[in-house]
């Protein structure tokens, strides 16, 4: 057998594969990195979405469909870019049946509650305010004088959480505490301030629901909050 020279490999059976490039080191690896590439550009054709590769070689700076500037991917709604690989392999993956650590529910729903909240957080960093934040003050604005403990059940947090995540928006003095009696729970309410950031922040609320909605359509977005709401609190 002839000795392999460096951009050279001798594969079983006699015969000769090349190392490209990509690093691929024998011809059947080429080939189904082909495929490979075929199949994400079918799943990106049918999900109408640009793809980027994520190969840690001299070409992974090309693309196959030149993703769009970030200004127009905001005006399309879509402001996380093109899909790498491995959120195109989530896609195609959810295409078949569901398997291992995916069939987890809990999982799913911190997924989705994490790409959610992206995409809020992402429109109310403007105005120096969290989508959890803006949630607490939206709840304390439409039941004036609530309990900690009240305001727990609402949020479905744990008490002691609550108390943390209260401290910096009294910190602002954005919301104003009150206890009648030594033993009264502590109650709370909009400040001034309070009332104003949360009319400032309330466009930017707007905003990010319409992003979500046209990206999952109003139907399918109403339908999903209905669900989830009847679950947390119908059990």
């Amino acid at each position: 057998m002839a000795s392999a020279t460096p951009m050279q490999t001798v594969t079983g059976g006699g015969n000769v594969g090349y190392c490209t490039s990509s690093g691929f080191n024998d011809i059947a690896s080429e080939r189904r990195e082909r495929r490979f590439r075929r199949a994400i550009r079918l799943c990106a054709a049918r999900y109408s979405i640009s793809v980027r590769r994520n190969v840690t070689t001299e070409k992974s700076a090309n693309v196959w469909r030149r993703p769009l500037p970030r200004t127009v991917l905001r005006q399309r709604g879509d402001r996380h870019g093109p899909l790498t690989n491995v959120q195109l392999h989530m896609k195609m993956r959810y295409m078949n049946s569901l398997t291992g650590p995916d069939l987890c529910h809990c999982l799913a729903a911190r997924r989705a509650a994490r790409y959610v909240s992206r995409i809020f957080d992402s429109h109310l960093s403007g105005v120096g305010i969290s989508i959890s934040q803006f949630s607490i003050l939206a709840l304390v604005d439409e039941h004036p004088g609530i309990a900690v403990a009240d305001l727990a059940d609402l949020m479905v947090m744990e008490r002691t959480t609550l108390v943390r995540a209260l401290r910096p928006l009294r910190d602002a003095n954005w919301l104003t505490s009150a206890a009648e009696g030594p033993k009264a729970a502590l109650t709370f309410k909009l400040s001034a301030a309070g009332k104003a950031k949360l009319s400032e922040a309330e466009p930017c609320w707007r905003a990010a629901q319409a992003e979500f909605e046209a990206g999952v359509g109003r139907k399918r977005a109403v339908a999903l909050r209905a669900g989830l709401l009847s679950v947390v609190f119908e059990g």
